[in-house]
């Protein structure tokens, strides 16, 4: 549905066809490999943070990925070691505020995120 409504807008805004948004889409550097940042915002859930952050980096070798970690105040356990970069919030925002702290530190092409609470599949990257 998104993605249907961004083809048709730019469509609108550019009078292009669908074959050409693609090609912009797409980009000049197709065949380098994108970089992705994943962005995790935590707050004490230091068991189930631990076991998918563990997860994640058996699965990062050899992928263009960054893993970002938001500690939003939390009482427990610094996962920095864990992690490409760690922020670490001075008060509790809560997971609105903490993904968008993360979106400002990604430098990925694409982002993607993950609930410190989620388990992901083996084969998820």
């Amino acid at each position: 549905m998104i993605a249907k409504s961004l083809f048709l807008l730019l469509k609108f805004l550019t009078n292009l066809e669908f074959y050409d948004i693609i090609e912009i889409y797409k980009g000049e550097n197709t065949n380098m490999e994108k970089k992705i940042s994943i962005i995790i915002p935590y707050y004490n859930t230091h068991k189930e943070t631990e076991k998918l952050l563990k997860t994640l980096n058996m699965q990062r070798t050899g992928t263009n990925t960054e893993v970002i970690l938001i500690d939003d105040n939390s009482d427990g356990q610094d996962f920095s070691n864990l992690v490409d970069i760690y922020i670490k919030n001075n008060k509790n925002y809560g997971v609105c505020h903490s993904r968008n702290v993360g979106l400002n530190a990604a430098t990925g092409d694409y982002i993607a995120f993950i609930d410190c609470d989620d388990m992901i599949l083996e084969n998820y990257m």
